[in-house]
């Protein structure tokens, strides 16, 4: 059974139907059309949020009959029209298109609300253009993944942080805001995590991303300083000799043994706090970039923010490449 069936729109007010796209709010729960929400840019009842707001199913009530005025000059036309729109013995099997908007039952073939003038179809009219309908209905995402183009992320409007991150905003924004209100500092970030500086690089994070490239190279060349320290382990354990590894491992002094796990925790340490603090360190860096350039042209800075922003797949696998074969060069060059 359809869950929303019998609720209303909180921004249109019209009954849902099985047909209809609709978008549930993740914190309140309460049901939008999807143009409602787009339309809004946030959930309905964001401003209740706050105090604890939760949605609650309640079936709508079909709505009051509307008296209107009735002219008798219009009774000749009225005749006219009766006799017109009388449906056929089909029509009347139909059963009637309700609203989407104020709920009103309109007989079966009728395109538009004989109430409020709403199109009861999707489907575009005949010789309709792309530039009035979308080609294959296709809803555009909305960039602020709901998120109001004024709210304040870090300082900056959540307009000029879409503007600057332009790829994937749909994701961050909303993490940010949760992030900015509740004070937390944490969010998981899987490209933080498995691509560390390659990440920072990718997003023009340059600082942030030399910084963690010169860390990770050095962790791999002080890999492949203390391999040779573990050889005997290993070569114990090729040959199936459990008993004769353990001894090595046991022999081998603890200043040896810090020198060959200290870069793989360090290693192991960087890609961790990306993942957990790629997300707001992105964030505030983000927000100091727009400032930065919000001060040196208050009226203009608009304009700057897609080419200051935005990513870079050739820097990305720059460092990747760096990441990747420097520290062979390196350890060859020792």
């Amino acid at each position: 059974m359809f869950f929303y069936k019998n609720c209303r729109c909180p921004v249109c007010n019209g009954v849902f139907s099985e047909d209809d796209d609709i978008v549930a709010c993740p914190q309140c729960g309460a049901p939008h059309h999807r143009a409602c929400w787009l339309s809004e840019g946030r959930c309905h009842h964001t401003d209740k949020h706050a105090e604890g707001f939760v949605w609650s199913r309640e079936e709508a009530t079909p709505p009051p009959p509307v008296e209107e005025e009735w002219d008798e000059e219009d009774d000749e036309e009225f005749d006219e029209t009766v006799e017109r729109d009388t449906p056929s013995t089909d029509d009347e099997a139909r059963p009637p298109r309700h609203c989407r908007r104020c709920g009103f039952p309109n007989p079966s073939g009728a395109d538009f609300c004989s109430r409020c003038g709403a199109p009861l179809t999707e489907r575009p009219p005949q010789g309709a253009g792309y530039g009035e309908y979308a080609p294959h209905h296709v809803t555009p995402p909305n960039p602020y993944g709901g998120v109001d183009p004024n709210e304040r992320l870090a300082g900056e409007t959540a307009e000029d942080m879409a503007a600057f991150v332009r790829a994937n905003t749909a994701y961050y924004l909303p993490r940010w805001h949760d992030m900015d209100k509740t004070g937390r500092a944490v969010s998981w970030n899987w490209g933080g995590f498995i691509c560390g500086p390659a990440w920072f690089l990718f997003r023009k994070r340059y600082v942030w991303g030399a910084v963690l490239t010169v860390l990770e190279v050095l962790t791999h060349v002080l890999m492949m300083l203390s391999s040779g320290l573990v050889t005997p382990f290993w070569d114990a354990m090729e040959s199936g000799n459990i008993q004769q590894a353990i001894e090595q491992m046991q022999t081998m002094p603890y200043q040896q043994m810090l020198l060959v796990l200290l870069p793989t925790v360090a290693w192991a340490v960087i890609h961790l706090l990306g993942g957990l603090f790629g997300t707001r360190i992105y964030m505030q860096s983000c927000a100091r970039s727009i400032h930065k350039l919000r001060t040196q042209n208050p009226y203009g800075y608009k304009a700057f923010l897609p080419a200051q922003g935005g990513v870079s797949f050739i820097i990305a696998v720059i460092g990747i490449v760096v990441i990747w074969y420097l520290p062979e060069v390196i350890f060859l060059l020792l």
